[in-house]
């Protein structure tokens, strides 16, 4: 059986080639692109990678958009998609799962954590529990976000 590839998206070179030596480093074949488009591209050579990190911020098609595109072309086989970004705002994070997403990543998280997150989510190739688990975030999410919108208008 061949070894399913990690998919990664980031605009970022450097962020992109870190992220790939990273990847290969633990010992993953780890294809990049550096735009939404280019990312499902890759799809449609892999149909079932063992995971897809998207950049949230890129320029033409966001993360979220190609987050949502991806999950409208899946196959029957579900594999997770990782959010890396920047952006820690509940609303934005709240998008990211709401299009389908299974986890988000800080970036300015040390990279053996952002490893060991990815490889947990390699692991769990049993997704029986992830669509409970996304709604769970979902619900917290706006949970967090209506009560910041409600001490907003105090």
């Amino acid at each position: 059986m061949p070894v399913k590839p990690i998919i990664l998206v980031e605009d970022n070179d450097k962020l992109r080639r870190l992220y790939v030596e990273m990847l290969e480093g633990a010992g993953y074949v780890v294809m990049s692109a550096n735009s939404g488009e280019k990312g499902i591209e890759l799809l449609h050579k892999v149909s079932s990678p063992q995971l897809v990190i998207l950049d949230i911020m890129m320029p033409e098609m966001d993360g979220i958009e190609t987050c949502e595109r991806i999950r409208k072309l899946q196959t029957a086989d579900p594999f997770p998609i990782v959010f890396l970004t920047a952006m820690d705002k509940p609303e934005t994070l709240l998008r990211c799962l709401r299009a389908g997403g299974d986890d988000y990543l800080m970036k300015s998280m040390p990279l053996p954590m952002v490893l060991e997150r990815l490889q947990a989510w390699i692991r769990r190739r049993s997704f029986d529990d992830i669509a409970a688990r996304r709604e769970k975030a979902i619900k917290e999410l706006e949970a967090i976000t209506a009560e910041a919108e409600a001490g907003e208008r105090w």
